[in-house]
């Protein structure tokens, strides 16, 4: 008896070191570092002062950003653009960006974030600036290594301050198990 309770005691651990050895990632937290490194990047990202004092105004369905026509027409500019983007990832992406779908609410991103349902449904006093920002779903290649993505923020600005925005594809790469951005192309400007 003792034997047979070591064998299943052994055989449980086993098991739970292989499934943590893994390292596979939820999709969950694969888009959680997606959309936390894009709201990071470089001079378009959101001010993480921001982050400390309010919480980001997100429309609670993805963005859509294409229409399945573009296809072909599109993905030529998209490769120039975007060196290293593969046709599979940005075929995946029209796919995926051609017709929204609710964003998730439980999403680890580094700043809080509000799901708002409609375009005028906005928490925020008027005069009171702050950022509105919506995301589109993320297109993978098949090896899930690469991913492109749409990120649009505008700022709704203040009596002193003017409110304006940008829209911008992200192509990220996964490198030794951590997502980063490799490439942008900046779509929409709007001051």
């Amino acid at each position: 008896m003792q034997i047979r309770r070591n064998i299943l005691l052994a055989l449980a651990i086993l098991l739970t070191l292989c499934s943590c050895a893994s390292g596979q990632k939820t999709e969950r937290q694969t888009l959680s570092e997606i959309y936390s490194n894009i709201l990071g990047y470089h001079d378009w990202g959101i001010p993480i002062i921001y982050c400390l004092h309010y919480d980001l105004n997100m429309h609670i369905g993805s963005t859509t950003y294409t229409d399945p026509s573009w296809t072909n027409s599109k993905w030529i500019w998209a490769a120039d653009e975007l060196p290293g983007l593969e046709q599979e990832t940005w075929e995946n992406f029209v796919q995926v960006t051609s017709e929204p779908a609710a964003f998730p609410s439980d999403l680890k991103l580094g700043c809080r974030y509000t799901l708002r349902a409609e375009e005028n449904a906005d928490p925020y006093p008027p005069g009171k600036g702050h950022w509105d920002i919506d995301f589109s779903q993320v297109g993978f290649n098949k090896n899930r290594d690469q991913a492109l993505a749409y990120f649009m923020r505008m700022w709704s600005g203040t009596a002193t301050s003017i409110g304006g925005g940008y829209g911008t594809l992200y192509l990220l790469e996964l490198k030794n198990g951590i997502w980063t951005v490799t490439g942008e192309l900046v779509t929409l400007y709007n001051n």
